[in-house]
């Protein structure tokens, strides 16, 4: 997916993220300090990123605040995954789950496709942004290929562990 054409509008409001995905993130960002200068002391509370002060253009939905996750930067890219690919990593090794997957969710060993009778209707969240607009199930197959593979290989197996 292409964050840099709708400016990362999805990284409004930061990102709720799972205890491995905190506990992963500071360690990547204590490790990485000179990179990662430009974050306040505080960029996760509670269980989410926090967010900043963003412009966007006129298409940005007017019913959304006008901010964006901490670690969105100017160009829309997520400079979680852009250390990462920096380094030599994955780029979504640290990026959380639900930013890299968007507009797909992951529920236990199951991906939610956008506007299928399972996903959530939010007012108007999705519809608002570019990536939103409605398409089969089979369309996010093909545009979503390298984030459904991904899945697959590092989350789906570990919810059959016994």
């Amino acid at each position: 997916m292409d964050c840099f054409a709708c400016e990362a509008m999805c990284c409004y409001d930061g990102v709720s993220l799972a205890f491995d995905e905190t506990l992963k993130i500071t360690s990547f960002v204590d490790s990485n300090k000179e990179y990662f200068s430009f974050l306040p002391e505080l960029y996760i509370v509670g269980n989410k990123t926090i967010t900043r002060n963003q412009e966007y253009s006129d298409s940005f939905p007017e019913h959304l605040p006008k901010t964006r996750c901490v670690f969105g930067l100017e160009n829309g890219a997520c400079s979680l995954q852009s250390r990462s690919v920096e380094i030599g990593l994955h780029p979504w090794e640290i990026k959380p789950k639900s930013c890299w997957l968007f507009p797909l969710r992951a529920e236990l060993n199951m991906l939610i496709f956008p506007f299928t009778i399972c996903s959530r209707a939010y007012d108007g969240f999705l519809e608002g942004f570019p990536c939103g607009n409605k398409r089969t199930k089979k369309e996010w197959k093909i545009i979503l290929k390298d984030e459904i593979a991904y899945f697959n290989e590092n989350y789906k197996k570990k919810y059959f562990r016994l």
